[in-house]
């Protein structure tokens, strides 16, 4: 089984609420496996971890899951930076072996700013994703 972290993007919802989406892309297809990421806002000294949805199974034959998590409001004015590390994982349900994709022992970091005022933050909600962002995993640190 193979894992790997195929993308991060962020939304906002139409309250304002942040979401990191992190995509990850498991081969081969099956139905025989978990799939999330272990994240942490605190480098590491305590982490959480988010079982990802499955999204759909491309034509090259990897699935492809997805973890949307919230990170707030963006619209409180508090321009502070959060770093997220974060490493992607599948585990197979019927060994109970666990793969990781950890950027080469890196881990994956995303910065979020908060925006400034409700009319920055206002410019991507119209983005949102509402069937995605209803799957959200609120973000202890934030």
């Amino acid at each position: 089984m193979l894992v790997r972290t195929t993308g991060v993007s962020f939304s906002l919802d139409r309250q304002g609420r942040g979401y990191v989406v992190i995509s990850v892309g498991v081969s081969p297809i099956g139905w025989h496996h978990s799939v999330g990421v272990r994240c942490s806002c605190s480098d590491w000294r305590d982490w959480h971890a988010f079982e990802g949805c499955w999204v759909h199974n491309d034509a090259g034959g990897e699935e492809i899951w997805e973890v949307a998590l919230c990170v707030g409001t963006h619209i409180d004015g508090d321009a502070a930076h959060k770093q997220i590390a974060f490493a992607a994982f599948a585990t197979d349900l019927q060994s109970g072996a666990t793969v990781w994709d950890n950027n080469g022992g890196r881990d994956f970091r995303v910065t979020v700013q908060r925006a400034r005022d409700a009319a920055a933050a206002s410019a991507y909600a119209a983005e949102a994703d509402n069937t995605l962002l209803a799957r959200a995993h609120a973000l202890p640190g934030f």
